[in-house]
Order: structure tokens, then sequence, then C-alpha cells
């Protein structure tokens, strides 16, 4: 991965490099709100079949997002394919709950999914 460093106006090139996907993860979760402007939540967060690298929210539009750090491009699609699996199921969740916000469903549904309520984000 190229990382850039700022010289007035100028982005110059970090000769260093990064060894493990770790130290990437470990340098964004430190800078997420920097970033993205996102939240910390949880790294390596374990789900049935899978496991989550960083998870962060994002508390303008009460938003999970997740971050995963791969060196090989074929793992992104097979990860791809669970998130979509897992969104689907927050789908199916939230539409047997009876709120009427569509947006607080799909939230209330993440968090069942998550455990997040045990964090405070409920």
């Amino acid at each position: 991965m190229r990382i850039f460093l700022t010289k007035g106006s100028k982005l110059i090139e970090n000769a260093e490099e990064f060894l493990t996907e770790k130290e990437i993860q470990t340098l964004t979760e430190q800078n997420l709100q920097e970033i993205f402007s996102l939240e910390y939540v949880a790294s390596e967060l374990q789900l049935p079949g899978f496991r989550i690298d960083t998870l962060a929210f994002n508390k303008e539009s009460s938003a999970f997002y997740v971050i995963e750090y791969k060196k090989d491009r074929n793992l992104v699609i097979d990860q791809g394919v669970a998130y979509l699996n897992l969104m689907l199921k927050i789908e199916e969740i939230a539409s047997t709950l009876d709120i009427k916000s569509t947006t607080t469903s799909k939230r209330v549904a993440a968090e069942i999914l998550f455990g997040l309520h045990e964090w405070g984000y409920s």
C-alpha cells in the first residue's frame, strides 16, 4: 500500500511500506475520526461464520461501517458475499419488527445481530 506524507501543499510518497494488514488496521483504527469521521466500535468482531476486522459507527447517519483489510483481492469477493448475506439478514429482521421508521428498524436489527447494545449503541 502506498502511503503519502504532506510537505506544504505537496504529497510525497513515504518510502516505508506496511509489512502486514494488522499494521494498516492499527493505524486506521487509531485515526478513524480523522480519516473517515467515524467512531471506533470494535476490532476483530467475531460473528457466526466470519469476523469483521474493524466495526465503526457514524453518529450523523446512525450507520455502522465494516472495514476490512486485504492483501489478496480474491478474498474480498468472498467476504463481500458474506456481508451481503448479513445485510439481507438485517433487512429480514428489520421487516419483522413493529417499528415505523425503516432506519430505526434496521439499526435495531443490526444491534440484535452484532450485540451492539452491550457497547451503548442502542
